[in-house]
């Protein structure tokens, strides 16, 4: 089993990036009718985050898992290595990932709303509340958090901290 190449995992990440974008707005527009009530409002936004930051932590979490599994059939100290260079591997997509998400704000700035809505699901419920001027900093440090969440998506795999029977059984 041959470790994936940088180009390919990054792929693999922008997808799923869109993707948890793409769906965070589609369940945004889907519950436009109840924009007048708080509760939905809230519960939007925090929905549509958890949407975002889950789907980031996926590929990640699939490349710890693979590195975890042939970690465990081939014991060695090669392995290791192998490991630790590929954690910093996933920070730097993140820091990639984060830098896409940041193009969306210059789309904004430059006056395409419409693209920007459809972009950036994942925070177009908060935009809506507030005043444009704000728009660009709640993007830029919700976005950040893609970093993190790279790193511990595939840190979670690499210890295979989400296996269920060892939760359950542990």
């Amino acid at each position: 089993m041959q470790k994936k190449s940088f180009l390919k995992l990054l792929l693999s990440a922008l997808g799923y990036m869109i993707m948890g974008n793409l769906l965070a707005t589609v369940m945004t527009f889907s519950l436009a009718p109840f924009r007048g009530e708080t509760l939905i409002v809230a519960m939007t936004m925090v929905f549509a985050a958890a949407i975002y930051i889950l789907l980031v932590a996926v590929p990640d979490n699939k490349d710890g898992l693979e590195q975890y599994t042939k970690s465990q059939k081939n014991k060695n100290t090669e392995n290791d290595k192998n490991q630790k260079k590929s954690k910093y591997r996933w920070l730097l997509i993140g820091v990639i990932l984060f830098c896409v998400m940041n193009v969306s704000i210059i789309a904004l700035l430059l006056g395409q709303i419409g693209w920007y809505r459809v972009f950036n699901g994942a925070t177009l419920q908060m935009t809506l509340l507030i005043k444009r001027q704000y728009i660009p900093f709640i993007n830029i440090g919700f976005y950040a958090l893609t970093v993190p969440a790279c790193h511990i998506g595939f840190i979670l795999g690499l210890g295979d901290k989400l296996n269920k029977d060892k939760v359950m059984y542990k």
